[in-house]
């Protein structure tokens, strides 16, 4: 009974401009619910992109790597030595290279095992808590939001032709733990998914603001108690273990979106995982 339908100023526009950071990125772990970080770097040491930078004491083989190859600059930690920021100067060092894996000659043990050790398990979301599963569990779906109602998330709609191939290529890499993949899209997007739709079925979904949350809506798809506790993958993390898998390196770029009614650059961005919103409006202006 209590709709709320979002209306503000200065929504994104659809254009996309490619920024890669120069400057410091920061890696922030309060960016992930209920995480307790163990940090296995210090400052001043020298990393790899793809190097591990910390780890979750509740999980502690759930590892999280560095988006840059760099020196770590300046660790920040607030209330009771909360972990709050890891900061890192670029250099222009390789990344570490990975094992190389073949789709199908890959099982599910191998392939979690290979998420955990490239840092890429951290991208599930378990519900209904919205925490880090357990590296031991097995989803008994993993639900997929192509896009999201709120106006200022970034619209796959808007680099579905760079993207299209990898969140394909991510729904054969998922269906290796578990063959439940669920995707939906807000009906309201205007987006191609005949391609996409080819390998696992995709539910156009509507309602007022937060019905078409990944949570809301896994609610609604579900066919069993067990459903409960589906996993939800966001469409970026399919490209991120797409790519990681396909060139051994880890990927590090994202795609992000400016709006507001403060600003007159509102449009999206495939910018560096970590890069400073500072360096993004530097650019810019």
């Amino acid at each position: 009974k209590n709709n709320f339908s979002l209306k503000f100023a200065g929504e994104p526009r659809l254009s996309v401009k490619r920024v890669k950071a120069i400057k410091n990125v920061g890696i922030c772990p309060l960016s992930y619910n209920f995480l307790k970080a163990k940090l296995v770097v210090k400052k001043g040491d020298r990393i790899q992109r793809g190097d591990a930078l910390f780890f979750d004491k509740k999980n502690p083989q759930v590892y999280f790597h560095s988006p840059v190859s760099g020196i770590i600059e300046e660790i920040k930690y607030g209330p009771q030595r909360r972990l709050d920021l890891i900061e890192i100067k670029q250099t222009n060092e390789k990344a570490t290279l990975c094992n190389d894996l073949k789709l199908n000659d890959v099982d599910s043990v191998q392939f979690k095992s290979a998420l955990l050790e490239r840092g890429l398990w951290n991208g599930f979301i378990e519900l209904p808590f919205y925490n880090i599963p357990e590296p031991s569990k097995n989803p008994p779906a993993i639900v997929v939001p192509l896009s999201h109602s709120e106006p200022f998330q970034p619209k796959l709609s808007t680099a579905i032709d760079e993207y299209e191939k990898d969140i394909i290529e991510g729904i054969q890499w998922l269906k290796k733990l578990c063959p439940e993949i669920r995707l939906f899209v807000d009906a309201d997007e205007q987006i191609n998914l005949d391609n996409i739709s080819e390998h696992s079925m995709i539910t156009r979904v509507s309602g007022d603001f937060a019905a078409t949350s990944a949570g809301s809506v896994a609610y609604h798809l579900k066919t069993s108690v067990e459903d409960n506790n589906a996993w939800i993958c966001n469409w970026q993390h399919l490209v991120k273990i797409a790519r990681t898998l396909k060139t051994n390196e880890y990927y590090n770029e994202t795609l992000i979106c400016i709006g507001g009614n403060q600003t007159d650059i509102n449009q999206h961005y495939i910018v560096t995982e970590g890069i400073s919103f500072e360096e993004v409006f530097s650019i810019e202006n």
